[in-house]
């Protein structure tokens, strides 16, 4: 239903991000002009006293009155003002009587805040109610907790409802400048605005009484503190709490009362991670499991989705690491059946990973050996392995292979099958030949249709005879790898006759193939890797010309230019990017640029030493800017030049030994004339005839030094 203009506050402005529940209240009243409490409770909270108004916090409260009608805003938006984010997180209830006992010592009574913050947004944001955040992290401030003007605490909620606005001497709170706050301290403060704003904020995976958040977090900083290899009692030593106060967050019990926000700070703190890595690490690994489930039931759950994301990322599953995950070690592990079968299950996985690695190490080795002539003999196995005989043998696969090494065949052709194979054999070596000299192609269909057989029956008859047919491909590929490189030959001799350049692209655009053709050809392959060979070192030799025809026409020109990689290249008619890739040419230019840069150096140098002369010289004090501005250089630029830094400063020095000089004179005349005038030797007398104040007399030691001895002479007993 549409809300009545009259039913709503004139103004209603919507909660700003991260603002406090009592900063938008303030803000309500003092936009449609409610000054008192009585007023605010009237309008806003019609069923509460004026005096529980003035009382309010930023708790969520149990009601929050026709705050949501009247500013026309949802519920949901004005928990966002309040703790209830938070309270969900750590799994308590919202409302003040149970969510102080998390935040115990760790929210400040009154108002802190940031004057800068305020006069950009125009409000008080919850974050600065929590003492863990020191400084504002977008200004580098730390946050005032009391009027600067007056020095009166500020309540959440104070009449006359102004933001900015002292209510005790009515001072503009925006028009103040903090303190800030040391690098360390910024970036402390930067950490924990996030942890704040990430725990304040909504998240996807919170819900009204569940503890997974909390009890998965719980598991992270348990891992977490596994890692580093201290006991929960070493922590809480070092913390300065209890060892229960360690184990209530690590087991997320939101029951016990260790387990307080301060403390999760500082635990955070104490292993280096931040809260909110802690939240989702933890939600990334928990495993929930239903409320029916056995001790072993769970821990059966939780080793197989450990071992799951070990195996996922690759990291070994063995005693320290599952230690960390699951508290718990193997020998612990074992002792559960539901567990026990697991940790067998991934120890015969590993068996059979590690006997189908060392099966393929011996196939390895009996090839070898065979290639090489020898039998495969098992003590040669043994050594080459590395493994011993017992070892090998426990494994079954390994061992049935060793057993069937160097055995005889039991199945013999007999003789006269024998010599009917060797037959046909000469006969396909005399068919092979004849084709390859009448230049035809040598096919295995051929060359068994010429001894009359069927490719089938010599392969189930005559295996040999099969073999031989199988290395027609070979004998074809080498004719056709002859023909081949006849043509590229030729074809080379035309593009040097053209004058273009040798590759292999363009020899295979002569020869009408394609260029991965060519490279199943050994011996074309090799032709064509000397030829291309050869133009490269000819291109190379001929760039490298063009660079130095270029260099030596850029060394006579009467006006030389300042040598770049740029001009050198444009001058030989190269392109810059691609001289980079050739350092034969880089070992040319490189040479003449560092000397051009060193002269160029020297150059400036010489010029800065007669600038500091000439300073000197007219009396000038010489500085960095007065020497930048001589120079025509920037004060970055002179930085740069360790030599100029240190000239300058050594013509300061002499400039200031002169000056003393002068002023040891002008005291010794002044001492001289007070003498003459029968007048008191003090400091104050020297000084102001010099022309000089004691405070700047301090800066000089020797003068300094001289007055002090002639007043400690004529009166000794200041001594």
């Amino acid at each position: 239903m549409t809300p009545y203009a009259f039913d709503v506050l004139p103004v209603h402005p919507a909660p700003l991000p991260l603002e406090s529940y009592t900063s938008y209240v303030t803000r309500l009243a003092e936009s449609n002009g409610l000054t008192r409490y009585s007023d605010l409770a009237a309008r806003l909270f019609p069923q509460t006293h004026p005096l529980k108004v003035r009382e309010l916090t930023d708790y969520t409260p149990a009601s929050f009155g026709r705050v949501a009608e009247e500013a026309l805003c949802s519920e949901t938006d004005l928990q966002s003002t309040t703790f209830f984010h938070l309270a969900r997180k750590f799994g308590r209830v919202p409302q003040s009587r149970h969510l102080s006992l998390l935040m115990v010592r760790g929210l400040s009574v009154h108002l802190r805040f940031c004057p800068l913050c305020v006069a950009e947004q125009g409000c008080y944001l919850l974050p600065w109610r929590l003492l863990t955040l020191e400084g504002c992290p977008v200004h580098g401030c730390k946050l005032l907790d009391c009027c600067p003007a007056c020095g009166h605490a500020i309540r959440l909620l104070s009449t006359p409802f102004r933001v900015g606005v002292c209510p005790h001497c009515r001072a503009d709170l925006r028009t103040f400048m903090p303190p800030s706050l040391s690098p360390e301290a910024h970036v402390l403060a930067q950490r924990r605005w996030r942890d704040l704003e990430f725990l304040l904020l909504p998240q996807r995976w919170e819900r009204d009484g569940a503890l997974e958040a909390v009890l998965a977090a719980g598991t992270a900083f348990e891992r977490a503190r596994r890692q580093t290899g201290q006991s929960a009692n070493q922590v809480a030593a070092h913390i300065g709490i209890l060892s229960a106060g360690i184990r209530a967050i690590e087991r997320g019990n939101v029951g016990l009362p260790g387990a307080q926000f301060m403390r999760y700070v500082r635990y955070a703190d104490y292993l280096g991670v931040s809260l909110e890595q802690m939240f989702t690490d933890g939600l990334a690994h928990y495993a929930s499991f239903p409320e029916t489930f056995t001790r072993e039931q769970r821990l059966e759950a939780q080793l197989t989705h450990v071992v799951a994301h070990l195996q996922s990322t690759g990291q070994p599953i063995d005693d320290p690491t599952l230690r960390i995950w699951t508290g718990l070690c193997v020998k612990t592990l074992h002792r559960h059946p539901a567990t026990h079968a697991v940790l067998s299950r991934l120890e015969t996985a590993a068996r059979d990973n590690q006997e189908t690695g060392l099966l393929e190490h011996v196939e390895t080795v009996i090839r070898l050996q065979q290639a090489q002539g020898k039998p495969a003999y098992r003590s040669e196995i043994y050594r080459s392995v590395g493994v011993g005989e017992r070892t090998l043998k426990a494994y079954p696969r390994i061992r049935d292979r060793l057993y069937t090494l160097n055995r005889r065949a039991t199945n013999r052709k007999p003789t006269r099958m024998l010599r009917c194979e060797q037959t046909l054999l000469a006969q396909a070596q005399h068919i092979l030949q004849a084709l390859l000299e009448a230049g035809q192609p040598v096919t295995q269909e051929r060359v068994a249709a010429a001894l009359g057989f069927s490719l089938v029956h010599l392969e189930r008859t005559y295996p040999s005879v099969m073999t031989l047919l199988k290395q027609s491909r070979v004998l074809q590929a080498a004719q056709m790898d002859r023909l081949l490189l006849a043509k590229a030959e030729t074809a080379v001799q035309q593009l040097y006759t053209e004058h273009q350049i040798v590759s292999r692209k363009a020899v295979a655009h002569c020869l009408g193939v394609h260029v991965s053709t060519l490279s199943r050809y050994p011996q074309v392959s090799a032709y064509l890797k000397t030829v291309c060979d050869e133009e490269f070192a000819r291109q190379k030799s001929a760039r490298t010309d063009k660079v130095v025809r270029a260099l030596d026409t850029l060394q006579t020109q009467s006006h030389i230019p300042i040598l770049t990689q740029a001009v050198i290249c444009n001058q030989a008619g190269l392109c810059e990017s691609a001289a980079r890739q050739h350092p034969e040419l880089m070992a040319l230019i490189t040479p003449l640029l560092e000397a051009q840069q060193t002269q160029l150096r020297q150059q400036f140098l010489q010029r800065v030493t007669e600038v500091v002369a000439r300073l000197t010289q007219e009396g000038r004090k010489v500085t960095m800017p007065a020497v930048s501005q001589l120079v025509g250089r920037s004060l970055a630029n002179l930085r740069d030049y360790p030599e100029v830094v240190e000239m300058v400063r050594q013509a300061r020095a002499e400039q200031r030994c002169a000056y003393e000089a002068q002023l040891l004179n002008r005291i010794e005349q002044a001492v001289q004339q007070l003498s003459a005038a029968n007048q008191p030797l003090t400091q104050t007398a020297i000084c102001a005839i010099v022309g000089m104040s004691p405070n700047t007399l301090r800066y000089y030691r020797r003068a300094k030094a001289a007055v002090n001895a002639v007043a400690s002479r004529c009166h000794p007993l200041l001594n």
